[in-house]
């Protein structure tokens, strides 16, 4: 089951009338196997005023196939609704076809597939009639043979009734006037056989009259491919529209080699169109790709050179090419690579070798450490096996190319020498300026400026005279583009001049007003963001406030255009310490407010990327333009929020609480402690035990890591304490804050400590609570204990846990464990369980959410299971595993991606994990002693309160003498409340 057209559209409660948007699947996928019920967790909308649900909410598609044939398209529809009304605007193409409307199943019928709906439609049987009759009329017409077309009538008698004739009257209106004689043929065809006609004798003459037909249709798709040629500068419109006519007639003549031909032609000319449109490349592409398909089918190595080289220039000129459209480009080149070695021809070489190469080079923007390098050694390894062949002499324009982009490509590797650089990149701006290649020759000169700094640098006499050269090419005209590379270089000019001093802020200043973030995004973030953190240095906080605001309204720009994935998580990833950064500048302008505002506001913004079928759930965790007062709903009497900040410069814990008199206010604690402090307590390399995180790279006990921690956490929220007194503390730790043991800070009258993403992920939290409290007596408790895996040691505590949770919750437990633990009994279970505990070993990676996983019998429950999942209902989820609490450290640090956020977006109310790898027998007493606190509290008929539990659970296990210190409790921590 997949989501494939999510969109945002506003909705209001059938039950309480509230307005908010929702994140709707509009269009899903299903599978031959899926059921009503595992569709409800896709198009269920709870609302977060009352709690109440609906399915569907909103009218929606299904489409039961893959993306070649969709074989069913159901309109699901609300009741009181019969048509999708201006929803149909944003189906995808295979979407807009003939819709079964059906209504949502009650009673036993919602466990059945979904498909039977589809096929019990009694407009079913009716279309599936007309397609065997086109399949049909498809083959016979296509039969070289009496005998073949024989078959075709045998195996679709249907070809003789008088609906046979209906449907091919439709085809035949399809084809132009140039072959209105080959449509004669066809009716006459089909009139013979529903007289009842020999089927040889009618498809003989069917073949003769159509064989002329074809041959008369080739010859005007011919006549009109002479004027296009001979016309390239008619009436967009008019061209257009005889190109796409010239296509349908060689599709209908059969001639598949003037059909690749014309398809290469006319991508080739919508490319080269001075005024080109998006529509116009688009369409390039699509052609291009038409054509390299028929060209594979051809015995033609010069024809499917020529069209791969066109599709993947392309492909590779998009407006913000993907990763995936670069791959496919660099496979492309790399087939004209061998296109041309086996023709022989030397300058077509080095051209195919070049332009392979240059894909590769923006390919390696894409990629990090190792990859990237390998990607960029590829590129040297073509360019220099290019630049042989072609000389300064023979190929001036050539080698200019081939020699820019190597010199570039070495630079990149950092295996350039600056002073052979600038001479070459030199000498290749003159060349392209001669020949009036002015885009290259500015590219050039780019690289020329770039190079002069990296000479500078190195010092010497001329050191003044470099920069003084490449602040002057700085000032050159070029595209939005180029203007943007060029003020990066007028940067790296004053730096090197004034380096980080006051004198710094005016150049920056001056950068960034020449840069259009329309047109170079990454190139105004980040110059946004060195002014931004000069301004902090420098302690002009207003100054600096203005100058994130601008780096924010950048990024943002960004992640609400852009439909790709891989764009937004880049953008994010660009600058991982932004949202700290400002939000840190505000609170050091005497605006704790907008810094709450602000630290709300960006929340989660990768989860819409990676979340997969769990985006529809981001609503609910965030919200796009949260007030204070929206944020204090988060907050009680005895409970406030808090956000914590670190930053270079310091760090700051901000307070949300209620006043005496009810109002929401917001206050600020500053600290001296830094990011650095926390990163050393995280990652210390020359003693990995020291460090949270090297010492379990390291395989080291963590209790010394823990130890050095438990002081400058408390130094962080003891203010908090003393300010707020609260008996709860809800915190949303940012950035690298996420990784901290908060239950081992050192705090006198420490409170309860629990942790969300969010302040909206609180509320929904507490919402999801009172949703799941008809479980509390009744509901199903599922355990999953020990799956059998021959890669990690048992956990002989698994069992134990298990039995004690049983004993806790008697005939309510379900047990799987060792080989019945599987990934697949998980997601069947999982969704109807109140209370879901996990005893298994986990893998996480902090520097990267893709790696996080738990380890089941027979495979791995990932991330992208958890996205597929339907939705859960559980108070509470327990991974009573190692590491299942971390997140991503370093490309979306903000975002605390991992497990524990996405169950929380899958439906939990609150999430259960680890810090590092548990001690077995600590953490079967931990989780007995909670889980037996929290068995107690229900039957006193109190709230089921998670975060009392859990802080009971630990301080008891602090006072057993072998268990006091904080490595063997203080890893687990509840995300949620």
């Amino acid at each position: 089951m997949e989501t494939i057209r999510p969109i945002d559209l506003p909705f209001e409660c059938h039950r309480c009338g509230h307005r908010q948007r929702a994140a709707w699947s509009l269009v899903t996928r299903v599978s031959a196997d899926d059921s009503w019920q595992q569709l409800r967790a896709v198009l269920e909308v709870v609302c977060p005023q009352c709690g109440g649900s609906r399915v569907p909410a909103l009218p929606a598609v299904v489409l039961e196939g893959s993306d070649d044939e969709v074989r069913h398209t159901l309109a699901v529809l609300p009741p009181g609704i019969d048509d999708l009304g201006p929803l149909r605007d944003f189906l995808p193409p295979e979407a807009i076809t003939p819709l079964l409307p059906v209504p949502w199943p009650a009673g036993p019928a919602a466990g059945r597939p979904i498909v039977e709906a589809a096929r019990d439609h009694p407009e079913t049987a009716a279309r599936a009639r007309r397609n065997r009759i086109m399949a049909g009329l498809e083959r016979l017409l296509g039969s070289p043979t009496a005998h073949d077309a024989g078959r075709a009538v045998a195996d679709c008698p249907e070809l003789r009734t008088p609906l046979a004739a209906e449907v091919g009257a439709e085809w035949v209106a399809l084809i132009p006037p140039e072959g209105d004689a080959l449509g004669q043929a066809i009716t006459r065809l089909l009139a013979e056989l529903a007289g009842g006609a020999d089927v040889a004798t009618a498809h003989q003459r069917y073949l003769d009259d159509s064989t002329a037909a074809r041959e008369a249709i080739r010859d005007a798709a011919l006549d009109h491919v002479e004027w296009l040629t001979a016309h390239p500068d008619a009436p967009v419109d008019e061209w257009d529209a005889l190109a796409e006519r010239t296509q349908h007639l060689f599709g209908i003549a059969g001639d598949t080699d003037e059909l690749a031909r014309h398809l290469l032609r006319v991508g080739n000319t919508l490319l080269l169109r001075p005024d080109r449109t998006r529509d116009d490349h688009a369409r390039a592409a699509a052609l291009l790709e038409r054509s390299h398909q028929l060209a594979a089918t051809l015995d033609d190595a010069e024809l499917s050179a020529a069209v791969a080289s066109s599709l993947a220039h392309a492909i590779g000129r998009t407006d913000i090419p993907t990763e995936t459209d670069l791959r496919r480009a660099a496979a492309l080149q790399d087939e004209v690579v061998r296109g041309q070695r086996a023709a022989g021809d030397p300058a077509a070489l080095a051209m195919a070798l070049t332009n392979h190469a240059v894909v590769l080079l923006r390919l390696a923007t894409f990629r990090r450490d190792a990859a990237r390098e390998e990607t960029l050694r590829q590129g040297v390894t073509l360019l220099e096996e290019a630049l042989p062949l072609r000389t300064p002499e023979r190929d001036p324009l050539g080698w200019a190319y081939t020699a820019a982009n190597l010199a570039q490509t070495r630079r990149m590797l950092g295996d350039d020498d600056p002073a052979q650089a600038a001479r070459v990149q030199r000498a290749a701006a003159d060349i392209f300026a001669a020949a009036g290649e002015t885009e290259n020759a500015v590219e050039a000169r780019i690289h020329l400026g770039r190079a002069l700094v990296d000479r500078a640098r190195a010092g010497g006499a001329d050191r003044d005279a470099l920069l003084a050269e490449a602040a002057a090419l700085a000032e050159q005209p070029g595209n939005p583009l180029q203007l943007a590379q060029f003020a990066q270089i007028s940067v790296r000019v004053a730096e090197e001049r004034h380096g980080r001093t006051p004198e710094l802020v005016e150049p920056l200043a001056t950068a960034l007003g020449r840069i259009d973030p329309r047109w170079a995004p990454d190139e105004a973030l980040s110059t946004a963001e060195q002014l931004a953190t000069l301004h902090a240095e420098l302690d002009q906080w207003p100054e600096a406030c203005r100058a994130y605001d601008h780096c924010l309204a950048v990024q943002e720009a960004v992640l609400d255009a852009s439909p790709d994935r891989g764009v937004r998580l880049d953008m994010l990833a660009a600058a991982p310490r932004l949202a700290r950064g400002a939000a840190f500048a505000r609170v050091r302008a005497g605006d704790p407010t907008g810094a709450v505002e602000l630290l709300e506001r960006t929340r989660l913004r990768a989860f819409e990327a990676i979340g997969g079928d769990l985006a529809a759930g981001l609503s609910l965790l965030t919200w796009q333009q949260p007030t204070l007062a929206d944020i204090g709903q988060a907050a009680t009497p005895d409970c406030p929020l808090t956000y914590v900040v670190t930053t270079p410069g310091g760090s700051a814990v901000l307070l949300v609480r209620r006043d005496e008199t009810g109002q929401v206010v917001a206050e600020a604690h500053d600290s001296e402690l830094t990011s650095a402090t926390f990163i050393d307590l995280l990652l210390d390399v020359g003693e990995p035990e020291r460090g949270l995180i090297t010492a379990q790279a390291a395989g080291e006990p963590v209790h010394a890591a823990v130890e050095r921690l438990a002081e400058p956490l408390g130094r962080l929220l003891q203010p908090v304490v003393d300010a707020a007194a609260p008996d709860r503390l809800l915190l949303v730790p940012c950035g690298p804050m996420a990784l901290m043991p908060w239950p081992a800070a050192r705090l006198r009258d420490a409170p309860v400590i629990s942790v969300v993403p969010s302040a909206a992920a609180a509320v929904l939290s507490r919402r999801r609570i009172d949703a799941a409290a008809s479980g509390r007596h009744t509901g199903r408790v599922v355990v999953f204990a020990d799956p059998a895996r021959d890669d990690v040691p048992p956990l002989r505590g698994a069992r134990a846990e298990a039995e004690r949770i049983h004993a806790e919750f008697g005939d309510r437990v379900v047990v799987r464990g060792g080989a019945e633990a599987t990934r697949d009994e998980l997601i069947r279970l999982a969704p109807d369980a109140w209370l879901l505990h996990l005893s298994c070993h986990g893998y996480n990676d902090p520097m990267g959410y893709e790696a996080m996983r738990l380890l089941l019998s027979g495979g791995d429950l990932t991330l992208d299971d958890l996205r597929a999942m339907p939705r859960l209902r559980a108070r509470l989820v327990t991974l009573s595993a190692c590491q299942t609490g971390h997140a991503d450290l370093v490309r979306l640090s903000d975002d605390m991606i991992g497990l524990p956020v996405t169950l929380l977006a899958a439906g939990s109310a609150a999430v259960l994990a680890t810090l590092w790898p548990v001690h077995d027998r600590a953490t079967a007493k931990l989780i007995d002693r909670m889980y037996r606190e929290l068995a107690r509290m229900i039957a006193a008929g109190e709230p089921d309160d998670v975060p009392l539990a859990l802080h009971r659970a630990q301080r008891w296990l602090s006072t057993q003498p072998r268990y006091r210190h904080p490595a063997y409790w203080a890893a687990f921590y509840l995300l949620g409340v």
